[in-house]
């Protein structure tokens, strides 16, 4: 089975001003750690504890939040 998880900043929750998803702004730091723990939150519930491990790949402006490619 594989599974695909795409996530965007703009549809986390808690997210919810522009500052939020625009780097540099005030509040993208903390909208980092939301979609992290969001994403991470997926995975958990979606993958068997035992197959996860592979990084998650992103290619918002080439891994701007430190996302790792696959």
């Amino acid at each position: 089975m594989q599974v695909y998880i795409s996530v965007d900043m703009e549809g986390i929750a808690g997210i919810a001003i522009m500052d939020q998803v625009v780097r540099g702004g005030h509040g993208y730091p903390r909208a980092q750690q939301l979609m992290t723990a969001e994403t991470n939150a997926a995975i958990s519930g979606t993958v068997p504890p035992r197959r996860c491990g592979r990084p998650v790949p992103c290619d918002r402006w080439r891994f701007p939040s430190g996302c790792t490619s696959p």
